[in-house]
């Protein structure tokens, strides 16, 4: 059940003579920029993600060290490209950028897009503030309350579709969310990253949230990286160095060092 939910992007033609060609151009990677401790933009912000980095290095987390790993054994190099998570597909078929770090594998993504083997595993989570002592074992519970999640997450439909809340708010980032649950702008927030925002508030991260131990996960994600459909070669050989470095466990020590490597998906 916690199998669900990395992914991040490049443009084809460039992957592809990148790797074929020997050529040194970096592949295009774009990555949610405010998904901890699996990418991030470190001082990122919804007014300044997009201008903060223009050389695309300072990307940091597990998935963006484990594509980093990857170019290193395929031989390819890579820019950073940080966009909400609700970019990342679009910008990939527009071909903005040629790959993605970290995307859910349920929905769309499996329709428009070609995914490497699982990355890793997670779930939902849900977020409410710390003076609410309700016991939430699911949706059910919190109905009638307007509720949040992050736009182009597979949380956003089955809430939608579930009835029980008169509005579903969707936010650019769990940052955005975070802060609406914090100023009371919504009840409660369906995360899509229940090992993001178990993350965030063990580091003292908006310390009025928490994330609901008795809540029973509605979705389960599996993360990998995408790419297009017409990038045949460049998956195979992405797949290629992902199994290199599982096998040598390289692979869960990236994981390990963010501790997280339980969810690095087997």
């Amino acid at each position: 059940m916690i199998m669900a939910r990395l992914l991040s992007g490049v443009a084809v033609a460039t992957f592809t003579s990148t790797i074929s060609a020997g050529a040194q151009q970096a592949v295009r990677v774009g990555y949610a920029y405010a998904n901890p401790p699996f990418a991030s933009l470190p001082g990122g912000t919804p007014a300044n993600y997009a201008t903060l980095d223009p050389s695309g290095v300072m990307a940091q987390g597990a998935a963006i060290d484990l594509i980093r790993a990857i170019a290193r054994d395929a031989g390819f190099d890579v820019q950073f490209v940080p966009m909400p998570v609700g970019d990342l597909i679009p910008a990939l078929l527009s071909k903005k950028v040629d790959a993605l770090a970290r995307v859910e594998i349920p929905g769309i993504a499996q329709k428009v897009i070609a995914l490497s083997d699982p990355i890793d595993t997670d779930t939902d989570g849900l977020v409410v503030k710390k003076s609410d002592a309700t016991p939430y074992a699911s949706w059910a519970e919190l109905r009638g309350s307007v509720i949040g999640a992050v736009a182009g997450t597979a949380e956003v439909g089955p809430l939608a579709r579930s009835g029980l809340f008169p509005e579903v708010r969707t936010y650019a980032s769990g940052s955005e969310m975070y802060q609406a649950i914090s100023s009371g702008e919504i009840d409660a927030g369906v995360s899509a990253s229940a090992v993001g925002a178990g993350y965030l508030f063990a580091h003292a991260e908006y310390p009025n949230l928490q994330l609901v131990k008795s809540y029973k996960p509605q979705v389960a994600v599996v993360t990998a990286i995408a790419m297009r459909p017409d990038a045949a070669d460049l998956l195979a050989k992405v797949d290629a160095s992902l199994a290199r470095l599982r096998r040598s466990g390289a692979a869960e020590m990236i994981y390990a060092t963010y501790g997280i490597g339980q969810y690095l998906a087997p």
